[in-house]
């Protein structure tokens, strides 16, 4: 989820690796999986899916400050 959540704000893989700690390989190759496992082969098609399924709307614990809450 934390790659998808960068990859829909358009991170490129070396930047969501290094906001995630990872190799860009590592994220060039999740985003591979997941986009075999939605049926899609682009970024925009993967933001278009997110939209319609409300992905979008993620975002990662360790992006929230302490003690903010929301409520959907």
């Amino acid at each position: 989820m934390d790659i998808i959540f960068f990859a829909i704000q358009k991170y490129s893989a070396k930047a969501i690796a290094a906001a995630l700690e990872l190799s860009h390989r590592t994220v060039e190759n999740r985003l591979c999986t997941i986009y075999s496992k939605v049926g899609i082969n682009s970024l925009s098609a993967l933001i278009d899916y997110c939209q319609a399924t409300g992905l979008n709307h993620y975002i990662p614990h360790k992006r929230l400050r302490e003690g903010v809450n929301f409520f959907w």
